[in-house]
């Protein structure tokens, strides 16, 4: 396969800098994905006619607001007639400079690249802390990248999309700072903000903070204990932040506003049957997130042009490299694995609960997955070193080459459609 081929080419080329590499390849693919289209739309501005909502929230931040003048996207949380968006706020905090300097036009979609080059540079970072092989951090930081929904959203940056691309980064450097240095205080910093960003990152906070702890190091040994205790005063940060957030825009801490997006279609048959967050949606978003297929459409008027279905892949179909998770085992540290499939049974349960059938639009892969991936990727990349020197290499290498493939066939069956037409 070429893209094997290229793989192990880039792996065996890093040379002493192999985490630069990273992040110059990643950027530099991101970077033409994302600016070769700039001139037909800018991460669906076009398309909507406005800036995303964090570019917009953004703005009325500097101005010492937190609601805005109109709904001017579907996403936004009407309450006692005004107009708020419903999301974690640090994704408008962190845009806060940038929209200073250019204002509501800002292009997310150019400065993605740099974020998702730096969640690969905190991944493979962490992996080789973790005592993984380079050319295995290399390959497993590839598939997560261009294998797996991550691509998506750093391509079509606009709303929830750019939050996950900074949650993920965000959650990346928690989990690295945690492995390669111990250190509590930017395990709570990242954290908090990934928590501002997707709130089911926070579920990945144990495994960080078991992380810090060294191999037989007692669990109720002083300097751990110092180091989770260190990342209190972020993480106790963020909540009141959040909480606060909640109660200046709905009068309570503990709401968070999507109940008052006004929804249609089928999402609005889901809320009024079974709101917001249901086990009634368990069985559908279970066959979405496990089962559902890479479905080709032809929807234009002579059923002749192919066109990528908007309902995303299954895991199983897309990114079939992450079940090499399942051969992972921290067999002198168990207490990781308890933390680790804890932490994804729980986030897996709670995305499948959620209206929004795993994410709505996308074109491949399942967006809701990016709030679990993380810590599911670290524990696939052991389970793809124990193959390491087996013909199963060969295995997970297809898996990742194929996602790859995969990811480019559904970006390039989105934009075949608008090129005919244009």
């Amino acid at each position: 396969m070429k893209i094997r081929a290229v793989m192990d080419s880039i792996s065996s080329r890093a040379g002493r800098h192999p985490a630069l590499a990273v992040f110059l390849v990643s950027a530099l693919v991101f970077g033409v994905f994302n600016v070769l289209p700039v001139l037909r739309e800018a991460g669906h501005i076009a398309e909507h006619g406005q800036p995303h909502t964090h570019v917009r929230l953004a703005a009325e931040m500097l101005q010492g607001r937190v609601e805005f003048h109109e709904a001017f996207y579907k996403d936004i949380a009407e309450f006692h007639g005004r107009f708020y968006s419903p999301f974690p706020p640090f994704p408008a905090f962190f845009l806060m400079p940038l929209v200073a300097v250019f204002g509501v036009n800002l292009l997310t979609m150019l400065l993605t690249p740099l974020l998702g080059a730096l969640a690969g540079t905190a991944l493979f970072r962490l992996l080789r802390a973790l005592g993984i092989r380079t050319d295995v951090s290399a390959w497993a930081t590839a598939g997560f990248l261009f294998g797996t929904a991550f691509w998506l959203v750093v391509r079509f940056s606009f709303d929830t999309y750019f939050a996950h691309v900074l949650a993920t980064a965000l959650v990346f450097l928690a989990l690295e700072a945690a492995a390669a240095h111990r250190s509590g205080a930017w395990v709570g910093l990242a954290m908090g903000a990934a928590f501002l960003c997707r709130q089911l990152t926070v579920l990945a906070l144990p495994f960080a903070w078991l992380l810090m702890l060294r191999p037989g190091e007692p669990l109720l040994s002083r300097r751990f204990l110092k180091a989770v205790l260190a990342s209190v005063p972020a993480l106790a940060l963020a909540l009141g932040i959040y909480l606060y957030y909640n109660w200046i825009r709905f009068g309570n801490p503990l709401d968070c506003g999507y109940a008052y997006i006004p929804e249609y279609g089928w999402y609005l048959t889901r809320l009024d049957k079974w709101g917001v967050q249901s086990l009634a949606y368990v069985p559908s978003n279970f066959v979405r997130l496990f089962l559902q297929g890479f479905v080709i459409e032809f929807n234009d008027p002579d059923l002749m042009i192919p066109d990528i279905s908007r309902a995303g892949t299954s895991l199983t179909f897309a990114s079939p490299f992450l079940f090499f998770a399942f051969r992972n085992r921290f067999r002198d540290r168990p207490l990781l694995d308890w933390a680790a499939w804890g932490g994804i049974g729980l986030c897996v349960l709670a995305v499948m609960m959620n209206k929004n059938a795993m994410g709505g639009w996308q074109i491949n892969g399942m967006r809701y997955a990016l709030d679990f991936l993380p810590v599911l990727a670290v524990l696939a990349a052991r389970g793809m070193q124990r193959y390491a020197d087996t013909p199963w290499r060969r295995a997970w290498q297809g898996a990742i080459a194929y996602s790859i493939a995969l990811n480019l066939l559904a970006t390039a069956l989105y934009y075949l459609p608008k090129l005919l037409s244009a």
